[in-house]
């Protein structure tokens, strides 16, 4: 960043919380607020409730003294790149950048959440490092990367959408989505939760409805629950799968994992990664570790990106 620039707003919409802060072109994060994420059938009413959380932010700001802003969604983004589909919510589609740039005036750009997050990593904690993949695994699933050098977006933005590859459960006999076992879904009819009863159902282990939340298991793991033995290894098995396959398509030299799942239980399920992935297939294995950045890290991504596109123009 070579010339001065005034202060841009960021904003991160997630499945439960919706973050805004400004970004200084010194990688510095202030005034942050959170909001509850809007969560309407309606996509026209999540815009509607987004701007007005979007104008209580602003309220005590100069909008003058700001330069633009960046929007970072969990969910793949429409083919025009002006939308999203939020996926872990029960909304239809979502307009951003038209509704944004009419009540502020301000050039507004919208990005992948994991393809924000794999930018900030790129510029904050491996700026050495040419290829690097960045996993969360939270209400969803999804992967960022960058590859010999350069940041992968796809056709519509979407290329770090792998939560969706398909995985294969042994003990059912099945394939699903990698998200569909793994992630904290609020919906009962898939994620880990669910996940948990079916494979209590198939090994004859009455299904303990206190595990309700993706906290609920990995205590109950921790804590050595006779009715929960054995279904981390399951666990481990899916997420090997697809860990793998986000290996098989970046070839990364790192890998870091995010989210609130994988940054609160990351020793557990690193360890059944390591073990049940297909060494013969991948050697060597990259770098594993987790994310120093915290919720702020898709912040930072979309805050570098929005920079780089207003120095563009």
């Amino acid at each position: 960043m070579t010339k001065k620039m005034s202060p841009v707003v960021v904003v991160d919409i997630g499945a439960s919380h919706t973050r805004f802060a400004l970004f200084s072109q010194n990688n510095h994060l202030s005034h942050k607020k959170t909001f509850p994420t809007c969560n309407h059938k309606s996509g026209a009413k999540n815009t509607k409730d987004l701007l007005a959380q979007l104008r209580a932010f602003l309220a005590p700001h100069k909008q003058k003294s700001l330069r633009g802003i960046g929007v970072s969604v969990a969910g793949p983004l429409t083919t025009n790149r002006k939308g999203f589909h939020p996926t872990t919510l029960a909304s239809d589609t979502i307009a951003i950048v038209a509704p944004f740039e009419r009540a502020t005036g301000l050039k507004t750009f919208l990005l992948n959440d994991t393809t924000s997050a794999v930018i900030a990593i790129g510029k904050m904690t491996f700026p050495q490092k040419k290829n690097i993949a960045y996993i969360t695994l939270s209400t969803g699933i999804g992967v960022g990367a960058i590859v010999d050098g350069h940041v992968l977006h796809g056709r519509r933005g979407n290329a770090g959408e792998l939560g969706h590859a398909t995985v294969f459960s042994p003990y059912t006999n099945s394939t699903h989505s990698w998200e569909h076992y793994i992630a904290g879904h609020r919906n009962n009819n898939k994620g880990i939760v669910r996940f948990y009863q079916k494979w209590a159902v198939a090994h004859n282990i009455d299904i303990n409805k206190n595990y309700k939340t993706p906290k609920d298991l990995f205590r109950a793991h921790k804590n050595k629950h006779k009715d929960i033995r054995g279904f981390m290894t399951e666990v481990g098995k899916i997420n090997a799968q697809g860990v793998a396959n986000v290996m098989y398509a970046y070839d990364p030299s790192v890998i870091i994992f995010g989210g609130s799942i994988a940054y609160h239980n990351y020793d557990v399920l690193i360890r059944g990664i390591r073990r049940h992935i297909r060494r013969d297939l991948i050697r060597p294995l990259p770098h594993f570790t987790r994310t120093t950045l915290g919720d702020n890290i898709s912040l930072y991504g979309v805050g570098y990106w929005t920079y780089d596109h207003l120095q563009k123009k």
